[in-house]
């Protein structure tokens, strides 16, 4: 680690390699799959951190609420006592207070599940999308022509990187000769 005016960097040095099926690979792990056991890792503590902050809020509520009904209490006991008239005030501010900080760590704790519950989602279109995309590696594997072969790899990985054409030109690109036993006349 090299540290200089308050920055810090960490290198590590550790030889990419990147075999035949274009994977790059660091260590025993490809790329992808440590960037996923990250995201993964990175949900998982910030289920526990929020699963953690509601029990806390709990916590907190219950505590200023008893202290509230603590100052009740108090100023039942002491209603003919001038000189402790404010006990019972000041124990229910701070109850309140407690119970103020308890909703505010609900309200987090709401939040965070509420940004989870948006990536587990987004987690779940992108499982659907490398499910489809194995299915149509599968059935291209099966085509026994390597130019086609080649040419449906080509727009499955277009397909991967977001690179959408037209059905029609993408029929057109990779079936042509299906379409000339197809079209009348031909």
């Amino acid at each position: 680690m090299v540290q200089s005016g308050g920055v810090s960097n960490i290198y590590i040095h550790q030889q990419a390699s990147v075999p035949p099926d274009g994977t790059i690979q660091v260590g025993d792990e490809s790329l992808a799959k440590q960037r996923q056991k990250f995201h993964f890792d990175f949900l998982n503590h910030t289920l526990k951190q929020a699963e953690w902050t509601f029990r806390l809020s709990v916590w907190f509520m219950t505590g200023g609420a008893l202290i509230i009904l603590g100052g009740g209490v108090l100023a039942l006991v002491h209603a003919g006592n001038p000189d402790l008239s404010y006990l019972p005030l000041v124990t229910s501010l701070t109850g309140a207070l407690i119970t103020v900080g308890g909703g505010a760590l609900a309200l987090h704790s709401k939040r965070t599940m509420a940004n989870l519950t948006k990536a587990a989602e987004d987690n779940e279109k992108k499982i659907d999308i490398d499910h489809k995309l194995e299915i149509a590696t599968t059935f291209i594997d099966r085509v026994t022509d390597s130019k086609q072969k080649d040419d449906l790899n080509s727009a499955a990985a277009m397909k991967a990187l977001g690179m959408d054409a037209a059905p029609e030109m993408m029929v057109n690109r990779l079936l042509p000769e299906q379409l000339k036993e197809i079209e009348p006349g031909g």
